[in-house]
């Protein structure tokens, strides 16, 4: 990897850049770019430029990375996806010509609580026109989250996908799957742990089925205002790749057997069970009567038992995740020691889990309607999830399971029986894993 370059002071309102645009105004930074609100010196149309930070422009990765964002931006034209009008160098600083948007990122919705169905419906749909579009051409967006998607003030919300930074190409060139190779191994940074799909933190190949997973977690919280998985990177990476997904609720409602089938497709640990492409997922969308969310069958709080740290912090809003390098994400895999890549590949995955505690543990009064209720919660969603359609042409995220075909380990057939048996891992237990992959 190549030195960075000093830090340099960055371009002040007013500055020009080879005198074809006059920058007006700061609208924001991300991690590796300024973002500008700019005037056309000839055309005098206003416009958005982001540039990439100086310390970075002889990065080996995040140069490319920015590049990359160019390219993707020039090949995809569509309402729902930011436009490039130019792309150029000043002062040895590469910077994108974007469309002036007016309005605010969705995180900023999400941030006022959970959102009702004639919300979330119109920009979940065109978050998926938006998909369904880069996919049939191409390419993967890999870091969708709200702060990506924006909402420009329109008589409703009409949306934007930004920032295809983390970008690939399904069917690459020789070059692009070249950079790929590169980018991944470098452990430069690929996705937001919030949202990453099992493969991606697994470090494993990308597919359209990666943003299908993204986008169901992003729903997911629109709906509830907060996300399925909360907590520290590690326990959030390690929920994507082996907890179920909790029963959806926002105060006295839960999802309804339908919606929660879709999210629990559209989040399948295994890419095989996911809907393939977001047109199917599009379709089984609009497939889903009115209303969305219920009166809620329990006043017992329905959250997954296998979502690390999740009880204790339900109904907090969780922190920003920032995004996380692939090297911090192999450092957690390598810490479980593989294991809990395996505790999901011959398992079916449960629809909704149950809480536990000392009464339930010991199986102690006080828990059969709650259990009865969230049964028959469960078998109503796995109905559905049964009708819904079968991805074809998507090959399985793993290969065979490691549980039928290696000598049994006890200290993770321990684990494992007991995130299979619906509880989480006590600190005895991950101990005992982490001393067994050291």
């Amino acid at each position: 990897m190549s030195s960075l370059l000093p830090p340099e002071n960055r371009p002040r309102p007013g500055s020009l850049l080879e005198d074809r645009y006059r920058l007006v105004g700061e609208l924001g930074e991300g991690g590796i770019g300024w973002v500008y609100r700019a005037e056309h010196m000839k055309l005098g149309h206003q416009v958005a430029i982001k540039m990439l930070q100086t310390q970075f422009v002889g990065h080996d990765q995040m140069r490319p990375r920015f590049e990359r964002e160019a390219k993707a931006l020039a090949a995809l034209s569509h309402p729902n996806i930011v436009t490039l009008t130019d792309y150029s160098v000043s002062d040895g600083r590469p910077y994108l010509v974007m469309e002036l948007l007016e309005g605010s990122p969705l995180s900023f919705r999400i941030d006022r609580g959970p959102m009702t169905e004639s919300e979330a419906k119109p920009i979940i749909r065109q978050i998926l026109e938006a998909l369904a579009y880069a996919h049939q051409r191409g390419f993967v967006h890999r870091d969708l989250k709200p702060d990506n998607v924006f909402l420009v003030r329109e008589p409703i919300d009409f949306v934007k996908v930004l920032d295809f930074g983390f970008v690939k190409l399904v069917d690459p060139s020789p070059e692009d799957d070249s950079m790929n190779v590169q980018l991944t191994r470098s452990g430069s940074v690929f996705g937001t742990p919030a949202y990453m799909s099992p493969e991606q933190v697994a470090a494993d190949r990308t597919d359209p089925t990666t943003d299908v997973y993204s986008l169901g977690i992003m729903i997911f919280e629109m709906l509830a205002g907060q996300r399925p998985f909360v907590g520290e990177n590690p326990d959030v990476l390690r929920a994507h790749l082996t907890a179920d997904l909790p029963m959806l609720r926002a105060y006295d409602l839960e999802a309804s057997p339908e919606l929660m089938a879709l999210l629990v497709k559209a989040t399948a640990k295994k890419r095989a069970a996911r809907f393939p492409t977001a047109e199917e997922m599009l379709a089984a969308l609009d497939e889903i009567p009115s209303p969305w969310m219920v009166p809620a069958r329990s006043t017992s709080a329905a959250v997954s038992a296998t979502a690390p740290t999740e009880s204790a912090v339900a109904g907090a809003r969780p922190k920003k995740s920032s995004s996380l390098g692939l090297g911090a994400a192999m450092v957690t895999l390598i810490l479980l020691g593989g294991a809990a890549i395996a505790l999901f590949v011959d398992r079916t995955p449960a629809v909704e889990g149950s809480t536990t505690g000392a009464g339930e543990a010991d199986g102690g009064a006080g828990t059969g309607d709650a259990n009865a209720s969230t049964m028959g919660r469960a078998s109503d969603i796995q109905a559905v999830v049964e009708r819904l359609p079968v991805a074809t042409g998507v090959a399985a995220s793993f290969g065979p399971s490691p549980w039928a075909s290696l000598p049994a380990e006890p200290v993770l057939d321990e684990a494992r029986a007991r995130v299979v048996a619906g509880f989480t891992l006590d600190e005895r237990t991950e101990q005992a894993m982490r001393d067994w992959a050291r």
